[in-house]
């Protein structure tokens, strides 16, 4: 059998997204020398690709079905924006919050739309034309004048841009932007900027076998941060799982095919030695959260295995059980985000399968799980389904009581779905 090697699973996905971005910005094209690929994965375009792929956003494409309203699902809009590529929430006792990309006259921009736990939208402000094209993934957390949000984006070299809104949702301005690096988190905390991790590269393709990882705590006005702490290298995903813990910072990583967990104080210092946990997906497929009973970590070892770890406040684990649920890797993320709830754990999860019709198409499915500290289901809420169209990147919050889990469709339709658990 004759086997090619595509790339690294982030950039085989990344690339399915940002390659929307170039497209919606024909100069992008001419910006790229021929054999170049910028550093996010995105292959090079021409200006006749490039307007063919931009009028996509007003091709009739299905967006994907909410599921039935009852019981636990009690809003669902699955195209409530569109020509969206780029998807991070965060939420409030009284909003939901969604920084977004998407497209202008002027060409791609970064959004934040508040709305209010109904779905109605109660602001908007865009951070004006993004100059560098192939763009990247998307972060949002508060910090103490509103709120933070961190973009990748590329232009040969790639960068990272951290922009400010004020807790009204008005734009304040371009707060710093680091050259020479890609994928970028931001964890967030109540009284405090957050903590801002990202990879460095040098090089137009992939991260390099020396890329690292990178972590500084942002000074409150965000413009400059503590000394950056190196926590190992790049995994073949971009996304950095981590919390705040009241104190400090917890994050989960993975290195050399072996699951680990480390706290970074608040003043930026990390702290020795991390932790071992065993064999782990080298994808990073892991995913933080707190709950009433302190940190959790449920991670996959491989496709058929994956662990719900209780740690304490160092992130030393102190008790692991097996998940109930099987990860089904396939080259994309099962799990994307994670919500504490009480002392149980909720879980979105996105899988594809092919369901049985003569063309055999390709349906995905949306699900919320609440599993409880032994790694069991105690319940699971369809949020949405579509064929043969993909959802990226589930992210879950609370608001008020409820929850809101958000979505990418690979239709560009950006959508939300309030549970009540």
């Amino acid at each position: 059998m004759i086997s090619s090697y595509s790339g690294p699973r982030w950039l085989r996905s990344l690339a399915a997204l940002s390659s929307i971005a170039v497209a919606i910005n024909a100069s992008c094209g001419s910006d790229v020398d021929e054999g170049e690929r910028p550093r996010d994965g995105t292959p090079a375009v021409d200006a006749a690709d490039a307007a063919v792929e931009a009028q996509a956003c007003t091709d009739v494409i299905p967006p994907p079905s909410c599921g039935a309203l009852r019981d636990r699902l009690i809003a669902c809009d699955s195209a409530l924006e569109t020509c969206a590529w780029g998807l991070a929430l965060a939420g409030t006792e009284t909003e939901i919050v969604v920084a977004w990309l998407t497209t202008t006259n002027e060409g791609p921009t970064l959004r934040l739309t508040r709305y209010s736990p109904d779905f109605v939208k109660l602001s908007e402000a865009d951070a004006g034309p993004i100059t560098a094209c192939c763009i990247g993934d998307v972060s949002l957390a508060p910090y103490g004048a509103g709120w933070a949000v961190a973009i990748s984006v590329g232009q040969r070299f790639s960068q990272i841009e951290v922009h400010a809104f004020d807790a009204d949702g008005v734009y304040r301005g371009l707060a710093r932007r680091i050259e020479r690096a890609l994928g970028v988190s931001l964890i967030g905390r109540p009284s405090g900027p957050p903590l801002l991790v990202y990879g460095t590269s040098d090089s137009y393709s992939p991260p390099a076998s020396d890329s690292q990882r990178i972590a500084t705590v942002l000074s409150a006005d965000l413009t400059t941060g503590s000394p950056p702490v190196t926590l190992g290298p790049v995994g073949e995903w971009l996304t950095f799982a981590a919390i705040f813990i009241g104190n400090a910072f917890l994050f989960a990583d993975t290195v050399d095919y072996r699951q680990r967990t480390g706290r970074i104080e608040l003043d930026g210092s990390l702290v020795a030695p991390q932790h071992d946990l065993g064999p782990g997906a080298q994808s990073d497929h892991e995913v933080l959260a707190l709950t009433n009973s302190g940190p959790v970590l449920v991670y996959a070892e491989d496709d058929l295995t994956s662990y719900l770890v209780h740690l304490d406040d160092q992130g030393a684990p102190t008790a692991s059980v097996p998940l109930a649920v099987t990860p089904g890797l396939n080259g994309y993320r099962p799990f994307a985000s994670m919500l504490g709830f009480e002392s149980d754990v909720l879980l979105p999860m996105s899988n594809s399968q092919v369901i049985t019709t003569d063309s055999g198409t390709t349906q995905s499915t949306l699900k919320l799980l609440r599993i409880d500290a032994f790694g069991q289901i105690l319940w699971q809420t369809p949020v949405a389904s579509s064929a043969p169209d993909i959802m990226y990147g589930p992210d879950v919050v609370q608001v008020g009581r409820d929850v809101v889990v958000g979505w990418l469709a690979s239709s560009r339709e950006l959508g939300l779905a309030k549970i009540r658990p």
